[in-house]
C-alpha cells in the first residue's frame, strides 16, 4: 500500500514520519480464490464491508470472523466484535449461513488459532486464505499465520486508506494515540518474533525503533 499524499501536515508534521511505516505494514496481494475468507475481529465497519467485497465477488464460499468483546465494542455496541462484524457483512449482503463466528479470541494469535478450530470444527478444510484486516494490522496477521499454519497459501486484502482516514474523528482516537498504535505494531513484530508465535519479519533501517 502506498499512502497518498494528502495529509494535512500542519505543525506536528505526521506524514513524513508516518508514511514509511503505514506503508511497510500495510499489505495487499492480488486475491486468488481461496477457501475462506478470514476476517480478524475489528470495530471498523470498512472491514466488514471489504470481507463482504470480497464474498460477494466469490473469492471465497466461507467466511470465518474471530473476536472477543473488546474494551471499545463493549462501550459503543455492547457485544462481540465477531458479532458486530456479522451484522454488518449481513447488512452488504452476505447470506448468514455463510458466516462462521469465533467469539474467545482477545488477541491476533488466538484469532488465527482458536478460527482455525472452529473451521475445523465445521469440517472445513482450509489450503488457501485471505485475510482481511484494518491495513497497519496485516502484516503481523499475515506473520502469524504464517508460523502457525505454515502450509496454508496466504493473501492479504485490506481496502485503500488515505492517510487523513487514519486521523478522522470517526477513528474515535486522539492523533497521539494513533501515531502510538502504529509505533506499537513495529516493536510487536520484533517482541513476538523473538517469542515464536510469529516469522521474522525484517523491519527496514528507515523504520527500526
Amino acid at each position: 500500500m502506498k499512502t497518498e499524499n494528502k495529509a494535512n501536515r500542519g505543525s506536528n508534521n505526521y506524514f513524513e514520519y508516518l508514511t514509511p511505516i503505514i506503508d511497510f505494514l500495510s499489505l495487499r496481494d492480488t486475491p486468488e480464490k481461496s477457501d475462506v475468507i478470514f476476517v480478524f475481529g475489528s470495530t471498523k465497519e470498512y472491514v466488514a464491508k471489504h470481507a463482504a467485497n470480497l464474498f460477494l465477488k466469490k473469492f471465497a464460499k466461507h467466511i470465518l470472523v474471530s473476536g472477543h468483546m473488546s474494551t471499545r465494542s463493549e462501550r459503543l455496541f455492547q457485544k462481540t466484535e465477531a458479532q458486530f462484524m456479522k451484522e454488518k457483512m449481513i447488512n452488504f449482503g452476505v447470506p448468514p449461513d455463510s458466516i462462521i463466528i469465533e467469539e474467545k479470541a482477545t488477541n491476533t494469535l488466538e484469532n488465527i488459532i482458536f478460527g482455525m478450530k472452529e473451521l475445523s470444527n465445521k469440517k472445513i478444510k482450509i489450503d488457501s486464505a485471505i485475510l482481511t484486516a484494518k491495513p497497519f494490522h496485516l502484516r503481523r496477521c499475515r506473520a502469524t499465520f504464517k508460523k502457525q499454519f505454515p502450509n496454508v497459501k496466504i493473501f492479504c486484502s485490506s481496502p485503500e486508506m488515505d492517510f487523513n482516514e487514519y486521523f478522522s474523528p470517526e477513528t474515535d482516537k486522539t492523533e497521539q494515540e494513533t501515531i502510538i498504535r502504529f509505533i506499537e505494531e513495529i516493536s510487536r513484530l520484533k517482541t513476538y518474533s523473538e517469542k515464536g508465535d510469529i516469522i521474522y519479519e525484517n523491519i527496514p533501517p528507515e523504520i527500526e525503533l
